[in-house]
């Protein structure tokens, strides 16, 4: 009796190992199928704008990252808790402390069409 489990034991081992190498196939081809597509993007936003040079990297790169989201936060007052607190003009408009237009979540806007403008 003891034989027939091992031998049963005998039979699953090379077929988990034949789904594992299956499943690690699938997981590579997976893998190549995407850096193909990246590398496909990167070649197609090389040339994206005619003069050779790209707006911008694909994948983004950190090291290359500008944005800081002080320079659209309009000068707010916050809470215990960190969060902004937005003060009203007599108006009912939110503005910051230096009485410039911002949104309801403290980031400084142009009145009349509401985008958000850097400060």
């Amino acid at each position: 009796m003891a034989s027939g489990v091992d031998d049963e034991d005998e039979e699953t081992q090379p077929e988990a190992q034949r789904k594992k190498m299956e499943s690690d196939m699938q997981s590579s081809q997976k893998l190549t199928e995407m850096n193909q597509t990246i590398k496909m993007a990167d070649t197609l936003m090389h040339d994206f704008n005619g003069n050779g040079e790209k707006p911008i990297d694909v994948p983004p790169r950190a090291d290359l990252r500008t944005f800081n989201e002080n320079d659209i936060l309009g000068e707010v007052m916050r809470d215990e808790k960190g969060n902004v607190v937005v003060q009203k003009d007599s108006a009912g408009a939110c503005k910051d402390k230096d009485g410039n237009p911002v949104n309801h979540r403290g980031y400084l806007i142009e009145p009349e069409s509401g985008a958000i403008l850097e400060n």
